[in-house]
């Protein structure tokens, strides 16, 4: 990975928010029995656990330093888990094993937008899951 600063950062891992919505495999009635109140609270902590991985990918790549999303990623284990989205899941492996190592060909920059897709289209689909709405 090489460090990217200023314009060429934004330029290269900008937001594109191009993603809406995402299957759920997330089974939150194995979790919760059922319980409305218990199915907020933990849609509320899943969102926020990926919201959190999503930002450590970026903050990892701006200040060159890897342990920031791999201590993220693995802070979220059983949130990644539950979700059981293999596509997902293999994404964050692939940028775990990616992370420090220069990539000249763009396909670093290519994951991390995929990821960030990924992410916002679960954030999405778990606010329509749990709200009814996207927040």
């Amino acid at each position: 990975m090489t460090a990217q600063s200023g314009n060429n950062f934004e330029n290269t891992f900008s937001f594109r928010n191009t993603a809406l919505f995402r299957p759920l495999y997330l089974n939150f009635d194995h979790y919760t029995d059922g319980d409305p109140d218990f199915k907020r609270e933990l849609g509320t902590q899943v969102i926020g656990n990926v919201q959190e991985l999503r930002q450590s990918i970026y903050a990892a790549v701006q200040e060159n330093e890897p342990d920031i999303f791999l201590k993220a990623s693995h802070k979220i284990k059983f949130t990644l888990e539950m979700l059981n989205d293999v596509e997902f899941i293999t994404l964050i492996r692939e940028l775990e094993r990616d992370l420090g190592t220069p990539h000249i060909d763009g396909s670093f920059a290519q994951h991390v937008r995929r990821f960030d897709d990924i992410c916002q289209a679960i954030i999405n689909s778990l606010n329509i899951e749990i709200f009814g709405k996207v927040a």
